[in-house]
């Protein structure tokens, strides 16, 4: 199946979405993979609303771990 951007957009959304519910639930290792997943779709699309997104992400979740210096590269 070919995927079109609108796929991938979608996809990439729902990846970040389900990184945000691991994080709530306190999964930090799922919610780093799926955002990482996300971001890189987003990367791929161009889509920088949805890199940033991502990018803060992440840097919340390794706050959340208390690895205070890899949240700042992230934000």
């Amino acid at each position: 199946m070919v995927e079109s951007q609108g796929n991938k957009a979608w996809i990439a959304s729902a990846l970040g979405n389900i990184g945000l519910v691991q994080h709530a639930q306190g999964n930090y290792a799922q919610a780093l993979e799926h955002n990482r997943k996300s971001l890189s779709l987003f990367e791929a699309l161009g889509d920088k609303q949805g890199i940033a997104r991502r990018l803060n992400n992440i840097g919340i979740i390794y706050r959340a771990q208390g690895n205070y210096a890899l949240a700042m590269e992230f934000y």
